[in-house]
């Protein structure tokens, strides 16, 4: 048994994150996502890992990456497909070390803040051209419609709550879609369990059943992360909240 974080689709609602998606509206990305103790105790910027990682396709790399430093990162599958990885060999921060990784492939490291916790975000470098529709694998194309369902009926669900429609909170939830399209195994990642909103996140999230189911081969959990409005996260729109 490994102690890899697992791999999850990612839903970002975030204006930093806006990169990967256009004029600011949800878009689908890969994680690696952990949980909040993991997450908690990489905290300190300043720590240093050793790190052995050959030149290798970037998206393995990147698993290495979370292996060693136990830090999550965001990034579209698309935009990672085709890339090689820097080697990183020695001893850095996760931050200098996933900026040589990403080093020469075209993709740059933003980071976002969530309830304190600091998550890396892969984006396109200001001179790297966007990828087209062609250039996404096969695998990014699937489940591209499927991806852009889940994320329209959550972010429906979140509006319709009024708990959670006033969306000047940030959250990083993790959750399973089961064969029957229920919203499962939902965890808020980002805050502690003992939070009002994240219970409050985690009951919404819970009732929502998805109109189609996954497909079978789908990677699984997804992750979405939510950033204020007031920081360019998408906001609600009264007509999509519940009476």
């Amino acid at each position: 048994m490994t102690g890899n974080p697992p791999s999850a689709r990612a839903l970002v609602l975030a204006g930093l994150v806006c990169g990967l998606s256009l004029a600011g509206a949800p878009g689908i990305v890969r994680a690696q996502a952990q949980t909040t103790a993991t997450q908690a105790a990489a905290g300190a910027g300043d720590r240093r890992f050793t790190f052995d990682i050959p030149a290798q396709p970037l998206d393995m790399a990147l698993e290495l990456f979370s292996t060693v430093s136990g830090r999550s990162a965001l990034f579209s599958s698309a935009l990672v497909a085709g890339r090689t990885a820097s080697p990183v060999s020695g001893q850095y921060t996760a931050l200098e070390a996933l900026r040589r990784l990403v080093d020469g492939t075209g993709l740059a490291v933003e980071t976002a803040s969530t309830s304190g916790v600091s998550t890396f975000v892969l984006v396109p470098a200001a001179r790297d051209a966007p990828r087209t529709p062609s250039d996404e694998p096969d695998s990014a194309v699937r489940f591209a419609d499927y991806d852009a369902l889940v994320q329209t009926e959550v972010w429906q669900a979140i509006c319709a709550d009024t708990r959670t429609s006033a969306t000047r909170y940030r959250a990083l939830l993790r959750f399973r879609v089961a064969p029957d399209g229920r919203v499962v195994d939902v965890r808020v990642l980002s805050e502690t369990s003992e939070t009002p909103m994240a219970r409050t996140l985690v009951d919404t999230l819970s009732r929502v059943r998805v109109s189609q189911p996954p497909l079978p081969d789908m990677p699984q959990p997804f992750a979405m992360l939510i950033l204020p409005a007031s920081r360019g996260g998408p906001a609600c729109r009264t007509g999509a909240r519940a009476s």
